[in-house]
């Protein structure tokens, strides 16, 4: 789930783990999320955008997804 919280909070200051592998890989997925639902994702919020990863996604995530991104929007 850190990938949600990275994707969603630009606040998050991950440079402290950026060497930590399974930082990198949830670092990663959020691009990857982030770069296939870009647009739904900047009209929903005011984020910093992540670096662009056309790469694959597991879409067996796809729920967490948007359950993750209806909450942020609610409490926004």
């Amino acid at each position: 789930m850190l990938w949600i919280e990275i994707l969603l909070n630009d606040q998050l200051d991950v440079s402290p783990w950026q060497t930590n592998p399974a930082m990198q890989q949830a670092y990663q997925t959020a691009c990857r999320w982030y770069t296939h639902y870009r647009r739904l994702l900047t009209s929903l919020f005011d984020r910093a955008p992540l670096p662009s990863d056309s790469g694959p996604i597991d879409f067996r995530d796809y729920r967490m997804f948007a359950e993750a991104v209806y909450f942020a929007y609610a409490h926004r």
